[in-house]
């Protein structure tokens, strides 16, 4: 999996298979890590 910042904020996650880009998620980079992760799982 790959990430892109978008802003200082936010990150999308995405994964690409060919030609096709396929958004996994999108990170808060406010919050704390470990709490959100914990969201996905």
């Amino acid at each position: 999996m790959k990430n892109m910042i978008v802003n200082g904020l936010s990150k999308i996650i995405y994964r690409t298979n060919n030609d096709t880009i396929h958004i996994v998620g999108f990170w808060d980079c406010r919050q704390v890590p470990t709490t959100q992760a914990a969201q996905i799982k």
